[in-house]
């Protein structure tokens, strides 16, 4: 069967639905805000009936709960990384002053830099709420009205006295939810749930009225009794097993990570590092197990991508990949990854063995990152902390070993130059404009001069009626070219 051209096909865009049209096709439509509080992301209203026609996007292809995972914490940490990674310059920043004795720590110019560095991460509950409701497709509102109660002063205050409150018989686990990273993630889950099943139960006419009072009634009782002790039960066991690691040897977590961080990458899993993360630099200061690791791992993707710029053939390959080194040298690893290591294979190979060397280095060393900022040269000012220049010494050091390893690596290990399709899906080129760049100037230039040689010699061996014709076309050069014989163009 012929497929439907592209403009006939239903969008797959996400925060889109299917809806049924007159003659039963799917089509899409913009979520309304009353679909924010009754949609289950991905999925359709009507049931499917073997047509298509109210199939859900996960039955035609549904991923592995891995892959969902990891795209759900992408859905969740990546709207809030802007707030995350100024805060993160302005620590890195105080460092710096504050380590070249540029400014009094007991003035208020450094009170008022060190409240604003860290005020994003003492108030982090709000900006979850907000990425998860809409990674789970329920109204960021009411999400963050269950952040305001998680942060009260009088919830503060509940979880501080001498013996454990409770609340219709029921005891509140005495948790701090400052700073804190799983349990909002969890409430907004399980909040979500709790507003389409309050709207499939209760008249339409009754949905603005009851479902926002039963929602922050009900889950906000089970975040207290639960869902928020839960949340924080999580983040001791991630943080212990790490603490479990770093006993066994300081080098393990960064170097596991630079190993294995490109792989996490392209699954999407790295997100999930982030709720240690945030909690080391909220309780710290700083962060010794995704920064370390992941700068590793970029420098090590910059140092794959100059190779392959260094050696592939294809001029349009090459410029990609430069451009892909620079942005990997950035903190941004995509285009390095997608682009460069995994379709070329042995350079992934190459990349993992950079950021395994260069972790081990930052694993050995005790090097730190003083915030929360994109893993490349521009989180270089929070290599600087208290004690001094050190760190940035062995930061650099990290950030050289991983390229110099993963360039050489590469260079080694050697690669094929991708088919022109595959280099032209990268680039987003045309095939034949792609194929067109392969080699150097003078090889096109001889290819050039063949292809005319052999054009010439079929001109003058050709049959009565077509000599003078295709002598035309080969020795008339580029002002000749155009022409055409007479009823060419019909």
């Amino acid at each position: 069967m012929t497929p439907a051209p592209a403009a006939l096909r239903p969008s797959t865009r996400p925060g889109h639905r299917l809806r049924p049209d007159a003659l039963g096709r799917s089509n899409r439509a913009p979520l309304t805000e009353e679909d924010n509080m009754t949609s289950d992301p991905g999925r359709h209203d009507t049931a499917a009936d073997g047509t298509g026609v109210g199939a859900t996007e996960a039955d035609v292809d549904r991923p592995s709960w891995f892959k969902r995972f990891g795209s759900v914490m992408t859905e969740v940490f990546t709207p809030i990384l802007p707030p995350l990674i100024g805060a993160g310059l302005i620590q890195g920043l105080l460092s710096i002053l504050t380590a070249f004795s540029l400014i009094d720590q007991q003035s208020t110019e450094y009170y008022v830099l060190n409240t604003i560095g860290s005020a994003v991460f003492f108030f982090l509950p709000f900006l979850l709420a907000v990425s998860s409701a809409r990674a789970f497709g329920t109204s960021p509102y009411l999400a963050m009205g269950l952040a305001a109660l998680l942060l009260h002063p009088d919830t503060t205050a509940l979880m501080q006295t001498p013996e454990p409150a409770d609340v219709l018989g029921i005891p509140i686990s005495q948790t701090q939810y400052t700073s804190s990273v799983l349990p909002i993630i969890l409430v907004v889950w399980v909040m979500s749930w709790v507003a389409r099943l309050l709207r499939r139960l209760l008249p339409q006419m009754l949905h603005t009225i009851l479902v926002p009072p039963l929602v922050m009634l009900v889950v906000g009782l089970l975040s207290l009794w639960a869902l928020g002790p839960l949340g924080n039960v999580v983040a001791t066991v991630l943080q212990s097993v790490v603490s479990w690691l770093s006993g066994i040897g300081p080098w393990l977590v960064p170097t596991l990570i630079g190993a294995t961080g490109a792989l996490l990458i392209s699954v999407g899993a790295s997100f999930t590092l982030f709720p240690v993360a945030i909690a080391q630099v909220a309780a710290l200061g700083y962060n010794t197990v995704y920064g370390p690791g992941m700068l590793a791992v970029n420098l090590s993707l910059a140092g794959t991508s100059l190779a392959v710029m260094q050696k592939a053939q294809n001029r349009a390959y090459k410029s990609y990949s430069a451009s892909a080194a620079l942005t990997a040298v950035l903190g941004v690893a995509q285009p390095s990854l997608y682009g460069v290591a995994i379709p070329l294979g042995r350079p992934l190979a190459a990349t993992c063995l950079g950021g395994l060397v260069g972790g081990l280095i930052a694993g050995l060393s005790g090097f730190r990152v003083y915030g929360f900022l994109p893993s490349g040269v521009t989180a270089v000012p929070a290599f600087v902390g208290p004690e001094g220049i050190g760190n940035l010494l062995w930061g650099i050091a990290v950030m050289a070993a991983a390229l110099v390893t993963s360039f050489v690596a590469t260079r080694l290990l050697g690669f094929q130059d991708p088919s022109p399709e595959t280099i032209a899906g990268i680039v987003n080129e045309d095939a034949d404009e792609v194929s067109s760049g392969d080699g150097s100037d003078g090889a096109e230039q001889a290819g050039t001069g063949e292809q005319d040689a052999r054009t010439s010699t079929n001109a003058t061996t050709s049959g009565p009626g077509t000599t003078s014709d295709r002598g035309t076309e080969a020795s008339g050069g580029a002002s000749d070219r155009g022409a055409r014989r007479p009823g060419a163009d019909r």
